[in-house]
């Protein structure tokens, strides 16, 4: 599906981004999820594996966390890590959600 990339982001000397599809990546259960996934882009441009753990926490309106998931440790190169089935995108437009 479409999918929408963050501006990038440094953090240990290393360029990366989010690509989210709001429709679903075609890995997902259907089209009513979020997708969303970390990519590291100075491991594709230098085309060298970089190790990471990470966990991705999604904020409601009053800084609280809403969802969050964990990933372990996992080889970044090309290939990006995250979840197909982030949240639904019904939970994301519930105004009482408080995600928007």
């Amino acid at each position: 599906g479409d999918s929408i990339d963050s501006r990038p982001f440094r953090v240990h000397g290393l360029d990366w981004y989010l690509r989210i599809h709001p429709g679903g990546a075609a890995s997902a259960n259907g089209d009513g999820m979020v997708s969303l996934y970390l990519r590291c882009k100075s491991a594709a441009e230098q085309n060298v594996a970089v190790q990471a753990e990470f966990s991705l926490a999604l904020l409601r309106n009053d800084g609280q966390i809403d969802s969050m998931m964990s990933c372990p440790c996992n080889a970044f190169r090309r290939k990006r890590k995250g979840w197909p089935n982030f949240i639904s995108r019904s939970r994301v437009l519930d105004i009482q959600s408080q995600l928007l």
